[in-house]
């Protein structure tokens, strides 16, 4: 591989890691979201005996997710969405959790979801937007 394949991997290859992950946190989300309506368990009985386990994970990977998706975003100087991944990364921290009830956390679970959803292929998008090559001619000439 020469030096300049290598350095747009290595800059890119965290772009597909963060839309990855913001997958994953969409996939995590969405049986979240699916659970208020199936309330206490009753279509996933998992969930129920695991609830403590399985927030505390989504919480982690909702933040982390949005943590390096917010720092992608920043480097592409999209600065108000990397605000917004800051605040999402801010309400779902496992470290000092906000605490609200479960009818409370819905429409953020929705949002973030939907969230998600949208900026995974935003940032494999731009990532490629990135990579074209740029044609030595394309170039305007200094005017004379």
């Amino acid at each position: 591989m020469s030096s300049e394949v290598r350095s747009n991997v290595q800059r890119h290859g965290w772009d597909f890691s963060a839309a990855a992950l913001l997958l994953y946190a969409a996939y995590l989300l969405a049986h979240v979201a699916n659970h208020y309506y199936v309330y206490r368990g009753f279509g996933y009985g998992w969930m129920r005996y695991e609830e403590g386990a399985y927030f505390e994970r989504l919480r982690l990977v909702v933040c982390a997710a949005w943590i390096l998706a917010a720092l992608r975003f920043y480097n592409f100087k999209l600065w108000p969405i990397a605000l917004l991944g800051v605040l999402i990364a801010w309400l779902f921290n496992p470290i000092i959790p906000v605490t609200m009830s479960r009818l409370r956390w819905q429409p953020y679970d929705h949002w973030t979801l939907l969230l998600s959803l949208i900026a995974a292929p935003v940032l494999v998008a731009l990532s490629y937007s990135t990579r074209l090559p740029r044609h030595p001619d394309s170039t305007p000439e200094p005017p004379r």
